[in-house]
């Protein structure tokens, strides 16, 4: 049938044809796989958006569909329908990604006070930069942030936005999220961070290497990667990008370059949920669990009491292997011990103080570096008969005593020290404060009990070093208004407002969709340029012998 519309708007019938344009079905089943009867339920399109949020594939999924409404009588679920359907509810999102967001971020800070997030906008309202964190992550933050892994090389979506994951180590040696970051332009971000320039000298002059040679930018920053640099600094036992490599790879099952931004932060929910679960399951087990002794020394015991599973297991390895091993005394006419040790020299020592703990230094720097006694002074502590880890060696953050508990960690004190978490209590709280005031009357009661307590805060901050944090407070401060793009925060409230964030333009890729991939690096680049072709007559690259007009007439 063809049907046309008149100049005076009547809709005229053009062609009719009374025959079945199809072979006519002789079983009643056949009925459900003609195009007009395929009607897929309310329920069953319910259940494919629930399997998709799964990481559920098509194929996969249309098997659970079949299996689940095989007694209902409905047609079969092809691929293509689980497909289409998704394919729908995909495109009727479009635009509409970024206000998803933080739709779902509000719905959590409702449930989670210590919730925090924060968008930066382009001048045209395009969202740029997004940042967020539960409370928890926060939490754990206070405990592990003396180690964070940044990686901006891995990219997620259609937007091309790296996804920047704040990776650190936690008492179980296992990896935990404190952040997540998703950012519009990578580079822009992260040339804010300036390197001093340091000529390469002897090297360059060498190997005829310019200034634009990766090697040159390498040796650049020698400082960041070169280990006899920060033998001094803690690093958990986390010397490359191994952890946020192995988070990036532990995302995997849950997005793909194809995931809308609105589901990704639902996805990283999902992930973060099941790094917690292994982390809960590690702490039941150390809780439940009693360790298995090598030596049964005194020493090995303490630690079997103080440390988690896992770090205990590093302890224990230390002790075994620093019994093949011979000290030998240093006789140089100091107060302290010194003692040789396989290449290593450990200084061994003790206060005056009665009941004063010894203490111990190795050459290797293992304690400082990773937070665990070597093996070179776990052998000196048996020498010397030492029944117990002193106390500072014994690092909270490898304890038990590091692990979540609930929200009423957030405001405890650890040795009489103020804590990152204190303050966002006490913002959370005045933030309470300025929510509840509904009216005058109440205004005016509550206004001048918060100038007593601010009078108050101010005579309790007049200290040197008070003074000296607050001035650096208010030149970050001045950084960051300099800045003129737009920001949006989760202070401010989008909906019920004129505020409205656009998603940012999607980045056209030629061919078959991207995988998840990283970014590739000034080395990998460098190796990835095509070799241009040498001549065996002149030596000049670009030709070959057979094509080379060197000595030609």
């Amino acid at each position: 049938m063809v049907v046309s519309k008149m100049k005076n708007g009547l809709w005229t019938v053009k062609t009719f044809e009374d025959v079945h344009n199809h072979h006519l079905l002789r079983t009643p089943s056949k009925v459900m796989k003609m195009r007009s009867h395929r009607h897929i339920s309310v329920t069953c399109r319910s259940l494919m958006e629930t399997l998709h949020k799964s990481r559920v594939g098509p194929s996969q999924m249309s098997r659970i569909l079949n299996e689940t409404l095989s007694n209902t009588g409905s047609a079969s679920i092809t691929p293509n329908d689980c497909s289409n359907h998704l394919r729908g509810v995909r495109s009727n999102n479009i635009g509409q990604e970024c206000m998803a967001i933080v739709k779902f971020f509000k719905e959590k800070k409702l449930n989670d006070d210590f919730f925090f997030f924060d968008m930066e906008l382009d001048e045209f309202g395009q969202t740029r930069c997004v940042f967020w964190a539960d409370g928890r992550s926060r939490v754990a933050y206070s405990e592990f942030g003396d180690i964070v892994v940044f990686d901006t090389t891995y990219q997620t979506n259609r937007f091309c936005f790296p996804f920047a994951p704040f990776v650190g180590v936690n008492h179980h040696k296992q990896s935990i999220l404190f952040g997540c970051a998703l950012m519009a332009d990578e580079k822009e971000e992260m040339n804010r961070l300036k390197h001093s320039r340091i000529d390469g000298g002897e090297l360059k002059a060498t190997y005829n290497i310019d200034d634009k040679h990766w090697l040159s930018r390498m040796y650049e920053i020698r400082s960041k990667w070169v280990s006899l640099y920060w033998q001094d600094t803690f690093t958990a036992g986390m010397t490359t990008t191994q952890r946020s490599e192995s988070i990036n790879s532990f995302f995997d099952g849950f997005v793909n370059a194809q995931t809308p931004l609105d589901e990704f932060v639902m996805q990283y929910d999902k992930a973060l949920l099941a790094r917690r679960n292994v982390e809960e399951s590690e702490d039941f087990k150390t809780l439940n669990s009693i360790a298995n002794f090598y030596t049964g020394h005194p020493i090995e015991r303490h630690a079997g009491e103080v440390y988690t599973r896992a770090v205990f297991d590093t302890f224990q390895a230390e002790l075994r292997e620093s019994d093949s091993m011979l000290a030998e005394r240093i006789r140089d006419g100091s107060d302290n011990a010194k003692y040789a040790i396989c290449n290593h020299v450990v200084v061994f020592g003790k206060n005056c103080i009665e009941d004063a703990e010894p203490y111990a230094m190795c050459s290797c720097k293992k304690f400082e570096r990773e937070g665990v006694l070597c093996c070179h002074i776990l052998k000196i502590f048996k020498k010397k008969e030492v029944p117990k880890i002193p106390k500072k060696y014994i690092l909270r953050r490898w304890s038990m005593d590091a692990r979540y508990q609930s929200s009423v960690m957030m405001v405890e004190t650890h040795n009489n020290a103020f804590t990152p978490l204190m303050k966002w209590s006490a913002q959370n709280m005045c933030f309470r404060i300025a929510q509840s005031i509904s009216s005058l009357d109440m205004y005016e009661k509550i206004m001048p009990k918060l100038n007593d307590i601010f009078e108050m805060v101010t005579e309790k901050s007049n200290a040197p070093e008070h003074t000296l944090r607050t001035k650096q407070n208010e030149e970050n401060q001045e950084v960051i208004g300099s800045c003129s793009l737009p920001t949006f925060s989760c202070d401010n409230d989008v909906y019920g407002s004129h505020v409205s964030i656009l998603d940012p333009k999607p980045v056209k890729s030629k061919g078959r969709p991207r995988v998840n991939t990283r970014i590739k690096s000034g080395i990998d680049l460098q190796l990835s340029v095509k070799r241009k072709r040498t001549c065996s007559r002149c030596g000049e690259k670009g030709h070959y012998m057979t094509t080379c007009t060197s000595g030609q007439p």
